[in-house]
């Protein structure tokens, strides 16, 4: 993120563009690898078990056949997700373009999708209790919609900042424009007194217009970056309580998924 969290906890508190590029591939590289393992070992139980690999065992639950197929979904698109970033970063190391444009969006289409097969294991009869079902479906769902919004607001945030950027520019560029002007107006020459008086009033006027109309534009810049600045800080406030609510919200999911592990255990035993 470009609040360099990740970096924070995990690398250096200072890093470039480049360094969070592979800390994000990095940790994708892994849940791939936890998404294959995962599949693996599922496919290993149903093997066993002599039952289908895609959910068509007589008497199974639709639920069941659509989290079956939801997952080959998920994890087609995973791969796929692994691959269009590998390819944006070779590019932008090589090319420094930024291509594949979708890569952020198709991502949190994969997040929200896994969502949605977790909330259908909730809810496979015989599972969990119908309270736990209830708590861990409304702690995932506040989890997820929490992670989305800090995503939005932070892709809100950077177009904001291009948009800024854009504007100053453009400020500064019509800035030069104007001084090239007045300067082409100044070196002019004159025939005779009279029109070089003409010529220097003239410049003289449009000095003092130009003065007055980048001070109007100087207040106006100043008084919109305040402005924005006071925004940012507003956003920055809710992203970082955002950032500790779903950290208290990981924790306790922990502690519960832990609690009927344990309740498991001893029902077994």
């Amino acid at each position: 993120s470009r609040s360099l969290l990740l970096t924070r906890l995990f690398g250096p508190r200072r890093a470039g563009t480049l360094k969070r590029h592979f800390t994000h591939a990095a940790f994708n590289s892994m849940v791939l690898l936890c998404a294959v393992g995962g599949y693996a070992c599922i496919y290993g139980s149903h093997a066993r078990n002599n039952a289908s690999q895609i959910g068509l065992d007589p008497g199974n639950l639709w639920v069941r056949v659509l989290h079956v197929w939801v997952g080959y979904l998920i994890l087609c698109l995973l791969a796929l997700q692994v691959l269009a970033g590998i390819a944006k970063l070779c590019t932008k190391l090589v090319t420094g373009e930024n291509v594949l444009h979708f890569h952020h969006v198709s991502g949190r289409v994969v997040y929200c999708l896994a969502a949605f097969n977790q909330l259908l294991g909730y809810t496979f009869p015989g599972l969990l209790p119908v309270w736990a079902t209830a708590l861990l479906s409304g702690m995932l769902i506040s989890v997820v919609a929490a992670t989305v919004f800090f995503l939005n607001e932070r892709s809100r945030a950077m177009r904001e900042g291009v948009k800024q950027e854009a504007e100053k520019e453009e400020l500064a560029k019509a800035f030069v424009r104007a001084q090239e002007e007045l300067k082409q107006v100044m070196i002019q020459k004159t025939t005779d007194s009279r029109s070089s008086s003409l010529l220097r009033s003239s410049s003289r006027d449009v000095l003092d217009a130009a003065g007055a109309a980048l001070a109007k534009e100087r207040s106006r810049v100043v008084v919109r970056d305040c402005f924005t600045n006071w925004r940012h800080e507003m956003q920055r406030r809710r992203l970082e309580d955002a950032e500790t609510s779903l950290e208290e919200q990981d924790r306790l999911v922990q502690f519960l998924s832990q609690e009927l592990v344990n309740d498991t255990h001893e029902m077994m035993s």
